[in-house]
């Protein structure tokens, strides 16, 4: 049941966080060992964090997972 909670609370706040507006820095950053999607969007983003990370994943073959020497493009807002 939990899970089922959680799942709905992530649909709700995905599907929301077209809305709200974020700003990144337009510049590639290169993933490092222990790099997330996260902590890049935290690193080099304001404003809606989850909304960057979402448009992050996006721009990056629809993967949240990381490869060290990777490219990681970053949105510049929404």
């Amino acid at each position: 049941m939990a899970a089922a909670v959680a799942g709905g609370v992530w649909a709700f706040g995905t599907a929301n966080a077209a809305h709200v507006k974020f700003t990144c820095s337009t510049e590639p950053v290169v993933a490092q060992a222990f790099d997330t999607i996260w902590q890049i969007a935290s690193d080099n983003c304001e404003g809606n964090l989850q909304n960057a990370v979402h448009h992050m994943i996006q721009l990056n073959d629809g993967s949240a997972t990381l490869q060290i020497g990777q490219t990681v493009q970053i949105p510049t807002e929404n």
